[in-house]
């Protein structure tokens, strides 16, 4: 078995966790099927592309920081870049804050906090019981990193697939390249792209909400 098998199995079973209590506890009137519940509905594939190019300055910052790592494992970056992110992007926006929003009528910033509380904590408490001296700084960028991800999902129509982008693509390159990955300048770098990414997608509803003249 792979270094990843346990993690991958922590992931996959809380994938069908949620599956099953979604099926469990949504409204059985809402007219809206399960998987858009869940934040899998139809994507428009404009804003997760905007969303990629807006992770370019850590991309650029990561490799004029840092070197490309010697010994790039494929297979890790997969699970770390791609699986586990999609995973959680499933459980904490879709279950977390797509669910609650779209089924339960849960206001939307109430969501938000939440499951951004719970996917700061989630990384805290693994951090802490590795005895890591940098588990309250995890547990922060990961809890705006929580707040980040549901907003654009939000933005999105209420998919996930913005946020997904942007969490596949920072840890893709924290993957690539060698660095610190919660220093201060890494830690700047994702604050600024969060920041473009929620610019560009605010944008674009204001200019589709606009009036025709």
């Amino acid at each position: 078995m792979s270094s990843f098998s346990g993690s991958g199995m922590d992931n996959l079973l809380a994938v069908i966790f949620v599956v099953l209590a979604l099926w469990l506890l949504r409204p059985r009137k809402t007219g809206v099927a399960p998987h858009t519940l869940l934040g899998l509905g139809a994507p428009s594939w404009i804003n997760p592309i905007l969303v990629l190019l807006c992770t370019l300055p850590f991309w650029i910052g990561s490799a004029m920081t840092g070197t490309v790592a010697q010994d790039i494992d494929l297979h890790a970056l997969l699970f770390t870049a791609l699986l586990f992110p999609f995973a959680e992007e499933v459980v904490f926006r879709g279950f977390g804050f797509v669910f609650p929003v779209l089924a339960l009528r849960w206001r939307p910033w109430a969501a938000c906090l939440v499951q951004a509380l719970c996917f700061g904590g989630i990384h805290w408490l693994s951090q802490h019981e590795n005895g890591s001296d940098q588990a309250g700084t995890i547990f922060l960028m990961t809890f705006l990193g929580g707040l980040v991800f549901a907003a654009l999902d939000g933005l999105d129509r209420f998919t996930i697939w913005s946020g997904l982008t942007f969490h596949v693509s920072l840890n893709a390159a924290w993957g690539v390249f060698e660095s610190d990955g919660w220093g201060w300048l890494d830690n700047g770098l994702r604050i600024v792209c969060a920041v473009l990414a929620l610019g560009v997608l605010l944008r674009r509803g204001a200019v589709h909400r606009r009036p025709a003249r």
